[in-house]
C-alpha cells in the first residue's frame, strides 16, 4: 500500500464489505486503484476526482504527508465541489503553516470577500423625450466602504457611460440634486426597485452596439456584487403597476394633454432638432413667398408643413417616445402622481394609432417651435391645428 493513511482507509472499507456492506465495494475498488496508481505514478486526475469525499480526503492527506506538491497543484486547479475544495484548501494551508514552500500558482485563489451591504438604494431620472437620456444611480454602503455609481443611458443608443465614485451618502445625494442631462436641464430622481434597475439595464444593453460600454458596466457591477438575471420580461413593468383597462377609457387630448406637457417631467421635452430646423425653413418659404395667395390657402399650406414633419417625427421617433412615456408613467406612479401616470401611459398606448400619433406630434412640434408665430406673422397667431 502507498502509506498508512490510505492503508487504514482501505482496511476500514474492506472490513465493511466483508460484513455485508456490499454497496461500498465500488468505492473500495476505486480507492485501491488510486493507491496503486500513487505507487507506480500512473494515477490520473480523473480517478481522484471520481472518489467520494471521505476517500478523497484520505488521498489528499496522503499526498500532503508525502509532500506530493505537483499533484496537489493539479487538484487545486480542478473544478471541485464545495467539500472537496475545502479539503484541498485545508491541506495546502497546513503545508504552508509547517513551512513547506508552495509555488505561487497553488496558493488559494484570491477571493474577494463581499462587504456586508448595510444600505443601498437605486434612483432613476425621468427620460427626456427625443434624446431619451436617463441617469440611473446605484448607491451601496457596507463594512468595506461606500460606492456610488452613475449610469448614463439612452433609449436609442443604450449604455452611453458609466462612472463610479467613493462617496458617502450625503455627497451622493448632493450629486443627484445637481444632476443635469445637459447644462440647462435639471433632472429629478426617483427611487426604484432593484428589479426595475435590472430591467432598465438589460433593455439598454439590448440596443447597445459596442461591447466596450457593456463590459465596463459589468465590471463596475461586479464591484458592487450585483448580478443581473439573464432574462427579463419584454413588456415594460408599468403595465403591472397601472390598470390598463382604466387607462384606455381616458381621453388624453385637449386640456389634459396640455396639463401633462406642463408637468416638470415633460416641460423640457424637445422635438428632434433636424426636424424643427427643416420645418422652420419650409414655414418661412410659405410665409415669405412672393406669390400672392389667399389667407385660407396659406393656412392650408402651413397645415401641410406641420403634418409633413409630424409624420416624419412619427417614423423617426415613435418607439423611442412611447418608451419614454411608459418609463415616465412608471416613475410618476412611484411618486404617487397617479393621474399624470395614467395620462402618460394612455398617451403611450394611443400612439400605436398613427392618426393619434400625428396629432400628438403636431402638438409637440408647435410647443418645440416657439418662434413659429414670429415666422408666420401676426395672422399666424390665430393658427389652430385641427384635433389639437
Amino acid at each position: 500500500m502507498s502509506g498508512t493513511i490510505l492503508s487504514r482507509r482501505i482496511a476500514i472499507l474492506e472490513n465493511a464489505v466483508s460484513n455485508g456492506e456490499l454497496e461500498l465495494k465500488p468505492e473500495l475498488e476505486s480507492l485501491k486503484a488510486v493507491a496503486q496508481g500513487l505507487i507506480d505514478k500512473s494515477v490520473s486526475l480523473e480517478q481522484l476526482l471520481k472518489l467520494g469525499d471521505d476517500n478523497f480526503e484520505a488521498v489528499v492527506k496522503e499526498l500532503a504527508e508525502k509532500k506530493e506538491i505537483a499533484l496537489l497543484m493539479n487538484l487545486s486547479r480542478a473544478e471541485l465541489g464545495k467539500v472537496k475544495r475545502k479539503i484541498i484548501k485545508k491541506a495546502i494551508h497546513q503545508l504552508k503553516s509547517n513551512g513547506v514552500q508552495i509555488p505561487e500558482e497553488i496558493v488559494e485563489r484570491k477571493i474577494t470577500i463581499p462587504s456586508r451591504v448595510l444600505k443601498e438604494w437605486i434612483m432613476a431620472s425621468p427620460v427626456m423625450l427625443m434624446s431619451g437620456a436617463q441617469l440611473i444611480y446605484y448607491y451601496a454602503s457596507g463594512t468595506m466602504g461606500s460606492n456610488f455609481m452613475i449610469i448614463h443611458l439612452n433609449s436609442r443608443e443604450g449604455i452611453k457611460e458609466t462612472k463610479i465614485f467613493h462617496l458617502n451618502e450625503s455627497y451622493a445625494r448632493d450629486m443627484i440634486s445637481d444632476a443635469r442631462i445637459s447644462s440647462e436641464i435639471p433632472v429629478p430622481a426617483i427611487e426604484i426597485s432593484k428589479e426595475h434597475f435590472f430591467w432598465r439595464i438589460q433593455r439598454a444593453e439590448s440596443v447597445t452596439i459596442s461591447q466596450e460600454p457593456k463590459a465596463e458596466l459589468h465590471s463596475f457591477l461586479e464591484k458592487f456584487l450585483v448580478k443581473i438575471p439573464e432574462a427579463i420580461e419584454a413588456e415594460h413593468p408599468v403595465f403591472k403597476e397601472i390598470d390598463v383597462e382604466k387607462v384606455k377609457s381616458i381621453s388624453v387630448y385637449g386640456f389634459k394633454i396640455d396639463q401633462l406637457l406642463e408637468h416638470s417631467f415633460f416641460r423640457r421635452w424637445e422635438f428632434n432638432k433636424e426636424i424643427i430646423d427643416a420645418c422652420e425653413e419650409e414655414l418661412k418659404e410659405v410665409a415669405l413667398s412672393p406669390i400672392q395667395i389667399s389667407e385660407s390657402l396659406k393656412m392650408e399650406r402651413i397645415e401641410k408643413v406641420f403634418e409633413k414633419y409630424a409624420e416624419e417625427g412619427v417614423m423617426k421617433s415613435l418607439e423611442e417616445i412611447r418608451f419614454c412615456l411608459m418609463e415616465n408613467a412608471y416613475l410618476l406612479k412611484l411618486r404617487g402622481e397617479d393621474e399624470f401616470a395614467e395620462l402618460a401611459l394612455k398617451l403611450a398606448i394611443s400612439l400605436e394609432n398613427k392618426n393619434e400619433s400625428l396629432e400628438f406630434f403636431k402638438k409637440i412640434l408647435l410647443r418645440s417651435f416657439p418662434d413659429a408665430w414670429k415666422v408666420l406673422g401676426k395672422k399666424g397667431e390665430g393658427l389652430i391645428i385641427p384635433g389639437i
